[in-house]
């Protein structure tokens, strides 16, 4: 998340620009949290960059309508458990203070829990961090039913 948000101006504005153009005006930020986590950030200072990468969008873009979401667990945690629990309940919480029109619970898909993609013949992850073809399929699923 740091490193999206310092090139923000010279990669990520000029991609969310050129989406924009083409797609429905909307804005869908999942958070990063094992990439941070690992650096040593606590659950409050990830959700600080969450926050951070949110403003840089709704002052680039304030015509387009921002989603938050929860980042899936990690390492076959369960639902709130842990820093990615800890940091997705204080984006669960906050979304709409911070100027987000909704929030898509990626933590709470079913098969994206150790119960689901672990027990799952699907392969909803190619590890136990990355979500794989199918896994990206059921987010998109669940995306698209909450837009």
């Amino acid at each position: 998340m740091t490193q999206l948000i310092a090139e923000y101006p010279t990669k990520m504005a000029p991609a969310i620009r050129r989406a924009l153009s083409r797609y429905r005006r909307v804005i869908a930020i999942c958070f990063e949290v094992r990439n941070e986590k690992q650096d040593g950030r606590t659950a409050v200072q990830i959700a600080d960059l969450t926050h951070e990468y949110a403003d840089l969008n709704l002052e680039t873009f304030p015509e387009s309508e921002l989603w938050l979401a929860s980042s899936p667990q990690d390492d076959g945690g369960v639902f709130g458990a842990g820093v990615t629990g800890e940091a997705n309940d204080i984006v669960r919480t906050n979304w709409q203070a911070w100027g987000a029109r909704g929030f898509l619970d990626f933590e709470a898909i079913e098969e994206m829990l150790p119960g689901g993609f672990l027990a799952n013949a699907d392969g909803s992850y190619v590890d136990l961090v990355h979500p794989s073809t199918a896994g990206h399929i059921r987010m998109a699923e669940y995306a698209a039913s909450q837009l």
